[in-house]
C-alpha cells in the first residue's frame, strides 16, 4: 500500500537546516515492517534505522514533559494550565484512551519492525511502559474527577451548580491558582503517583536494552563514555543523597513510632527510584551520540510514525 503524502516540513535550526521544505514522502507500510534497514548483527547505528520513536534531544524535552505531567495530575491539576484543578473528566478520559491506544500501537509497530535486534526490543517495550504509564495516570486522575464532581454535582441542585460553574469563570487566573478552588472537594489525587512503578520497571528494561550497543560502541565513540560518566557520576549523588534523607526521615507506623526495620529498606528504595529517572535521558542521549544526531530527528521512513508518537503521548497535557 503506497500512500503519497506531501508534507511541509521546517528542520530544525539545531541541525543547522532552518529553512522550510516542500518535500514528498511516500510510505509503504508493508515495506516498512518488512524491512528494519539492516542486517542481524549490524552496527548500532544500522539498527537505529529501525526506531521510529523519539531520543535524543526531542526524547529528552519528551521525558521532561512526562514528568511534569505525572506530578502536576498529582496535584489534581491540568498539566498545560496548572492553575486549573481538572474539572472535565469525561474529556479528560477520552484523551487519556486515545493517547492509551495511539502509544502503545506505534510502540508494538516498531518494535515489530525491530524484531531483528533484542537491544532495539527491549527499548521497545520500556517505550511502552512509559506510555502506559503516563497514559494511565491521566485515565486515572480522570476517573477520579468524574467520580468526586459526580458526587458533589448530584449533591447540589441545578440552579446552585449553574450558580457554581458561573463563579469559577469569574474567577481570575492568579486567584484560582492560589485559592485551589477552596469550595470544591476534589478529592486526593496522589494515588496517580502509583503508576510511577511502570515507569522504574521500564527503565530496567531499557537499560538492559541499551546495555549491549553502548559496549559495542564503547571504544569508538568518546562522547560515549563521557555521556556514561556523567551519568554514573550524577546517579551515585542522586542515589547517596536519597539514601540520607530515607535514613534520617524513615517512615512511622500508625501510632507514630519510627520503624528502624523499615527505615533501611525505604531508604534504599527512595535512592534507586530516584536514580531510575534519570535512566530515559541517559537511553535517548546515548542513541542521539551513537548516530551523531544530538537532536534526535526522524529519517523521512520514520517521520510519520515518529512524529505521530511524540504528538499523541502529549495527549494527556489538556486534560482540563
Amino acid at each position: 500500500m503506497n500512500v503519497p503524502l506531501p508534507l511541509f516540513i521546517a528542520l530544525s535550526s539545531l541541525a543547522g537546516r532552518g529553512v522550510a521544505l516542500k518535500v514528498n514522502v511516500t510510505f509503504d507500510f508493508e515495506e516498512w515492517i518488512r524491512n528494519p534497514g539492516y542486517h542481524e548483527g549490524g552496527t548500532p547505528q544500522e539498527q537505529l534505522r529501525c526506531y521510529a520513536l523519539p531520543f535524543g534531544g526531542i526524547g529528552f524535552a519528551s521525558h521532561v514533559l512526562t514528568y511534569l505531567t505525572f506530578f502536576i495530575l498529582a496535584a489534581g491539576r491540568s498539566p498545560i494550565l496548572p492553575w486549573r484543578r481538572i474539572d472535565h473528566g469525561g474529556f479528560s478520559l477520552a484523551l487519556g484512551i486515545v493517547s492509551l491506544l495511539s502509544t502503545l500501537s506505534i510502540s508494538i509497530l516498531v518494535g515489530v519492525r525491530c524484531r531483528a535486534s533484542w537491544s532495539f526490543i527491549l527499548i521497545s517495550v520500556w517505550k511502552i511502559l512509559l506510555s502506559f504509564s503516563v497514559c494511565v495516570s491521566s485515565i486515572h486522575a480522570a476517573v477520579r474527577t468524574m467520580k468526586v464532581y459526580g458526587a458533589w454535582k448530584d449533591a447540589m441542585e441545578g440552579d446552585e451548580w449553574r450558580r457554581h460553574r458561573v463563579r469559577r469563570r469569574q474567577k481570575g487566573a492568579f486567584k484560582r491558582f492560589w485559592s485551589g478552588y477552596d469550595d470544591v472537594p476534589h478529592g486526593k489525587y496522589s494515588g496517580v503517583l502509583g503508576w510511577l512503578a511502570f515507569v522504574v520497571v521500564g527503565n530496567i528494561i531499557g537499560m538492559a536494552g541499551i546495555g549491549p550497543l553502548v559496549r559495542q560502541s564503547w571504544n569508538d565513540i568518546p562522547k560515549l563514555r563521557t555521556l556514561s560518566y556523567v551519568f554514573i557520576g550524577v546517579s551515585a549523588c542522586i542515589m547517596a543523597l536519597s539514601f540520607l534523607y530515607g535514613c534520617l526521615v524513615p517512615p512511622r507506623s500508625e501510632d507514630g513510632k519510627i520503624s528502624r526495620s523499615m527505615g533501611g529498606v525505604f531508604a534504599f528504595l527512595l535512592s534507586a527510584g530516584a536514580a531510575s529517572f534519570l535512566v530515559p535521558f541517559y537511553i535517548d542521549w546515548a542513541l542521539a551520540v551513537m548516530v551523531g544526531d544530538l537532536a534526535g530527528l526522524p529519517t523521512s521512513e520514520n517521520m510519520i510514525l515518529y512524529w505521530s508518537y511524540f504528538v499523541a503521548k502529549r495527549l494527556p497535557m489538556f486534560i482540563s
